[in-house]
């Protein structure tokens, strides 16, 4: 229903151009339009952080119970699930996304949801994850930052903006111990994203062999290689410089010895 004073919905057979955020859940996949014929049609993410609102506004109350910024950016994450405790009450599944045995960022799935296909994952688990990111830390001290899930390893699990089986949490304030996970597999992410016109592709790798870093346009065309050296155990990051190309999707691949994973990233100028 949502429809911005002194525009207008394009009809079906209308000529459009837009500028949007890519989620590949469904066929074919969905767009969050941002640009519509050139008009701002809503706010742009902000890869720092803050918010524009369009992506769940307060989180379904997360926001208020924690004292954060209502509004949430999009975010996409790669890592090994985790679990952490809240409030030294509420557990959460997380995630580690850079491979230090620390979870980065409560996933926050809802507490009484569940769509009808996807699964959510188990700790230990490898995933993809798109979502609202809040604004601040789930209470300012040592809490993970929060993320609510709209889609998990390309399957859809909420639209942006739902909030159903959200509520807010409240509780004394304590320091959770995030619960160490063995990395058994490479894993990879890059921040920020969406992003302007420099991104670092952070990844670790379990195995010691050649590491190969490359950028691909969404035809597949190879853009560039970031790394391609013998690298041993740990973690490394690339950063990649897109001031010459254009504003779209890009996928960026990390491979080593017999091990790959491919990651979506946004270049929006």
């Amino acid at each position: 229903d949502y429809q911005p004073e002194g525009l207008t919905r394009p009809n079906n057979g209308d000529a459009i151009a837009i500028i949007g955020g890519l989620m590949t859940h469904g066929e074919p996949p969905l767009v969050v339009v941002f640009i519509l014929n050139g008009a701002e049609w809503r706010p742009m993410p902000n890869p720092a952080g803050g918010g524009d609102g369009y992506h769940g506004g307060d989180g379904g109350g997360r926001a208020e119970g924690y004292g954060c910024d209502s509004d949430l950016t999009w975010v996409e994450l790669s890592g090994v699930v985790t679990e952490v405790t809240i409030y030294n009450r509420f557990v959460y599944l997380a995630i580690d996304n850079d491979n230090d045995n620390v979870s980065d960022y409560v996933i926050d799935f809802g507490d009484n949801y569940s769509p009808n296909s996807a699964i959510i994952p188990n700790v230990g688990d490898n995933v993809d994850v798109i979502g609202g990111l809040l604004g601040c830390t789930a209470n300012q001290d040592n809490a993970p930052f929060w993320v609510v899930v709209y889609e998990v390893n390309a399957e859809f699990w909420r639209e942006p903006g739902d909030t159903e089986g959200l509520t807010p949490i409240t509780g004394s304030a304590v320091n959770p111990e995030p619960t160490p996970v063995p990395v058994t597999h490479l894993v990879a992410m890059n921040y920020p994203n969406p992003f302007n016109p420099t991104t670092t592709i952070s990844f670790a790798t379990p195995i010691s062999g050649l590491v190969k870093v490359s950028v691909f346009d969404i035809l597949g065309r190879e853009v560039t290689t970031l790394v391609n050296e013998n690298l041993t155990v740990g973690n490394y990051t690339a950063t990649w410089n897109a001031v010459s190309m254009p504003s779209g999707m890009y996928l960026y691949r990390v491979s080593v010895n017999d091990q790959q994973i491919t990651n979506r990233m946004l270049l929006l100028k």
